[in-house]
């Protein structure tokens, strides 16, 4: 039984374009069938579970040496801002703020194997962004390596965090509309306190503190259906900036949307 009940991150080579839009347009009708469905049909939770589990069956008839599986494990800190108001709606399935949502994501790997390839002390970004409902697809993302690794570590991240490799990230493969490119970067991901920063070399910037909750406490999320990471609760907080400036797309804001939480990911 498919049991990711929530979606992921993406394929980033150009010549599985077909496969991707294969599973586009299936989610497209679904999607465009469930908007109709009426209340008394299973919660639209477990609906998209259903769908990801018959994605997965387009992933092995479309791509199936694509998503050869390899011995490998990545779990650490995962950083996330974007140009929408606290909290991002597009984790629920609504609007962005702006009508558009350009989002950078981060992944500190504390601990992490691949095929018996240290993965430890490495990281990885990516730009997802999209006009209008994220749900709908037409995402373009870029993927951005450790510029520390290995040639192996290079590949190994390439693999992991493109969803060529399997597991969670595999799963938004169906979202995407064009990849804009792979590179290697210098990335920074800090933690410190309730504060933390995210640099992508001189592409991305962002500067957030987490949001203060009841008696002191933090904000935090769970359960939404559109997670990069899932089964965890995702800790809000707001931008003091966020910037990105690559392959055309731009973002320039403060007092925005930010998140943190810890993933743990595998085949």
């Amino acid at each position: 039984m498919c049991t990711d009940d929530s979606l992921a991150v993406i394929a980033t080579r150009a010549s599985r374009a077909q496969v991707a839009s294969a599973f586009r347009e299936q989610w497209r009708k679904q999607i465009a069938r469930y908007r109709y469905m009426p209340d008394t049909t299973l919660p639209l939770k477990l609906q998209l579970a259903s769908l990801v589990c018959r994605t997965s069956g387009y992933l092995r008839r479309f791509g199936q040496r694509d998503f050869q599986m390899t011995n490998w494990s990545v779990s650490g800190k995962y950083f996330e801002a974007c140009n929408c108001e606290a909290i991002c709606p597009c984790i629920v399935f609504s609007p962005p703020t702006d009508g558009k949502c350009v989002a950078v994501l981060g992944w500190r790997i504390d601990t992490g194997t691949y095929d018996g390839t240290d993965l430890s002390g490495l990281k990885a970004a990516m730009l997802a962004t999209a006009d209008g409902n994220m749900k709908d697809g037409n995402w373009r993302v870029a993927l951005y390596t450790d510029a520390q690794a290995t040639e192996a570590q290079t590949a190994a991240l390439q693999a992991i965090f493109s969803g060529q490799a399997g597991g969670h990230l595999a799963n938004l493969g169906p979202l995407i509309g064009e990849v804009l490119g792979v590179k290697s970067a210098t990335i920074n991901l800090v933690e410190d306190g309730k504060r933390f920063s995210l640099q992508i070399d001189d592409h991305a910037a962002a500067t957030y503190e987490l949001i203060e909750g009841q008696e002191g406490g933090v904000v935090q999320v769970s359960g939404h259906p559109l997670a990069p990471v899932p089964g965890v609760a995702f800790t809000i907080g707001r931008s003091e900036q966020f910037r990105f400036n690559d392959y055309g797309i731009s973002a320039d804001v403060s007092g925005k949307n930010a998140f943190t939480t810890n993933f743990s990911y595998a085949p």
